[in-house]
């Protein structure tokens, strides 16, 4: 998925304002708890593991000019502040919410030039913020702006800028992916558009992932291959679907702690997603005969999987079911 890049002006006197008491400091979320849905709860307490979280947000304008603009904002897009000639620093967005209530409580209320009153609602948590300096020049030119532009209004730019100017303040890798809440994620697996838009697949299915390392791994910096055994740091292990994700039922797609196991990047995941080993009836992990004996990935098998029961196997009955249908549609047999 691609990250967009959102530059916001932080100089007027609100701005400022807001920057002090929502950005600089953080905002408890027990503080704020009466404002917020379920979903909303249990999404920022995912992305906010102190308990606290950063917030920012826009008014709709006077002709909802901002709605579409915020509506293109995404978890994992960058946000830029701008002040005093350039950018000054930048965070990455967590979650996404529309607030009016929670705004005010943070905020109060505002008038337009026509005396509409409004709020900042279009909100958006965010990480801690990195700071750094860039001159509205250099913006410029990174970004296909006229030299002389600054930044007046919140915008949120077009996939070609944000990649320039990502790559350019080297954060274009940044990994952040806001964890799902489960009722989020469950509502996500089953909507037909999964399967469809593709900017949509994308961005679900590393929410997914993430859901599920949340699931499996929590807060652990290492942990083991369910196949293998071997511990290695959760970055090298991969949240596999015991099942095939496409051939499980929308139940067995909920069913998290049954059909998702861990698989290092070493060898495990390659090999049992390509059906070249699977797991018996007894429970020990069996090879396919179309790998060629002598090969290096044979040799793997025969090193780290040979008649090994995998650990998920042998203390969750539960996710047996789920080994014998992989065992039965996938195996190269």
């Amino acid at each position: 998925m691609t990250q967009r890049a959102i530059l916001q002006p932080c100089s007027g006197k609100a701005a400022r304002k807001h920057f002090e008491e929502t950005i600089q400091l953080s905002v408890s979320l027990s503080s704020i708890q009466t404002f917020l849905s379920e979903l909303e709860q249990e999404t920022l307490q995912s992305v906010a593991e102190s308990g606290a979280t950063l917030f920012w947000g826009v008014t709709p304008g006077e002709l909802q000019q901002h709605l579409k603009k915020w509506k293109r904002i995404a978890p994992g897009d960058v946000v830029f502040f701008a002040q005093d000639g350039g950018l000054f620093s930048w965070a990455v967005v967590t979650s996404v919410l529309r607030n009016e209530a929670l705004a005010e409580h943070l905020w109060g209320t505002t008038f337009s030039k026509n005396g509409k009153k409004m709020t900042w609602e279009l909100m958006f948590s965010m990480t801690p913020l990195t700071e750094f300096s860039l001159s509205y020049s250099d913006l410029n030119r990174l970004v296909g702006r006229k030299p002389a532009a600054v930044v007046q209004e919140f915008n949120v730019l077009t996939e070609a800028a944000s990649e320039n100017l990502l790559q350019a303040i080297g954060v274009s890798d940044n990994p952040y992916i806001e964890p799902m809440a489960v009722a989020a994620y469950e509502e996500s697996v089953l909507t037909p558009e999964f399967e469809e838009l593709e900017r949509l697949v994308i961005s679900r299915q590393r929410n997914e992932q993430v859901y599920l390392r949340r699931i499996l791994f929590g807060k652990k910096k290492s942990e083991a291959c369910d196949l293998c055994g071997r511990v290695f740091s959760v970055g090298f292990l991969t949240a596999a679907h015991i099942k095939r994700r496409a051939n499980c039922t929308d139940d067995e797609k909920r069913d998290v702690r049954n059909v998702a196991m861990s698989n290092c990047r070493f060898g495990c995941d390659e090999l049992y997603g390509s059906g070249y080993v699977a797991v018996t009836d007894s429970g020990e992990i069996t090879v396919s005969r179309h790998l060629d004996r002598g090969s290096a990935a044979f040799d793997y098998y025969e090193s780290y999987l040979q008649k090994r029961k995998p650990r998920r196997w042998a203390e969750n009955a539960d996710c047996r079911p789920y080994f014998e249908a992989h065992r039965k549609s996938e195996f190269r047999q």
